[in-house]
């Protein structure tokens, strides 16, 4: 899930895209109302620790030292080398992300089609 960090740098009123992601880690069956409160509840806590500023500075702090690195290095392809990793991290999950103002077209109606198909299988995804 994005996740504002504009509280865990000095500048508040920064221009800059300051966004990292928060793993919601969807692991457990639900089955009922009972299974999903318990989901909402750790998804809810998970959330409320990322907004600590301590856990905010350190997200910051770690996109910052990457972003140190890279500039140091001389060519694009010694940062796309550097970057490579990201290339085969294989993740058990979906990310759901920050669009922004994305004008999309024709393809908006994949929007709808898509929170359509959730709704009338919402409760098949788990």
């Amino acid at each position: 899930m994005a996740s504002d960090l504009c509280l865990g740098v000095t500048n508040q009123n920064t221009f800059r895209n300051c966004v990292g992601s928060i793993a919601l880690p969807v692991n457990q069956p639900i089955v009922g109302d009972e299974d999903f409160t318990a989901v909402a509840t750790e998804f809810r806590n998970l959330i409320k620790q990322s907004k600590q500023i301590t856990n905010l500075r350190a997200n910051v702090n770690q996109m910052a030292n990457l972003f140190e690195k890279l500039d140091f290095l001389p060519t694009i392809e010694a940062k796309q080398q550097m970057l490579s990793f990201f290339e085969n991290i294989l993740l058990n999950t979906f990310i759901i992300s920050y669009s922004g103002q994305t004008k999309l077209g024709e393809l908006e109606q994949c929007i709808d089609e898509m929170h359509n198909l959730y709704e009338r299988n919402k409760w098949a995804i788990y």
